[in-house]
């Protein structure tokens, strides 16, 4: 057996990663109906064939990393403590898959919660740059542009955007003094 090259086998893409985590993946294939255009009608198929393992070898890199569940630990402490500052402490905090983005394995390390407080079941969670909070599980029945009318954040029926951690505080303090419970 000599090289992929040698063995009649095409190179039909490869995709080098640089940085803190690099790697490398090539793609050889060999057919013999036809002749392997990896440059014209087959190019969807091998890029589509590469995205799935680059995305399957960066999930499991970050999964099986030292720290990946001591980042989690950080997320679900971090918004556990926002929630006690606001006075609604949790009563139980269920891990859900980043709803941002879900399959992108740099959210992995960012999951967000279903909050179980006084008030009923908040959705918490980080997007890129803003705070998600979703209280259509609870007793407050106001919507956002109701409850927050001078903010000049994303605003959706029971649901808003918080810019910073305080922002996040507020609004949940606001939710607490209209949750009726």
């Amino acid at each position: 057996m000599g090289t992929p090259e040698e063995d009649g086998y095409v190179l039909a893409t490869e995709h080098r990663v640089m940085g803190a985590e690099s790697m490398g993946v090539r793609i050889y294939v060999q057919m013999s109906a036809r002749e392997v255009d990896p440059r014209d009608k087959d190019w969807d198929t091998f890029y589509e064939a590469m995205a799935i393992i680059l995305k399957g070898l960066e999930k499991t890199t970050i999964e099986t990393s030292p720290d990946f569940e001591a980042k989690k630990k950080k997320t679900r402490d971090s918004f556990a403590g926002m929630f006690r500052d606001a006075g609604l402490d949790p009563i139980f905090m269920e891990e859900l898959p980043n709803g941002y983005c879900p399959d992108d394995p740099f959210y992995l390390t960012s999951p967000w919660f279903k909050v179980t407080s006084r008030i009923g079941h908040i959705v918490i969670g980080d997007r890129k740059r803003v705070t998600s909070i979703d209280w259509s599980g609870t007793t407050v029945e106001r919507l956002a542009a109701e409850l927050f009318p001078d903010e000049d954040v994303t605003k959706e029926n029971r649901l808003i955007h918080a810019w910073t951690d305080e922002k996040v505080v507020e609004y949940l303090k606001a939710l607490a003094a209209n949750g009726g419970a």
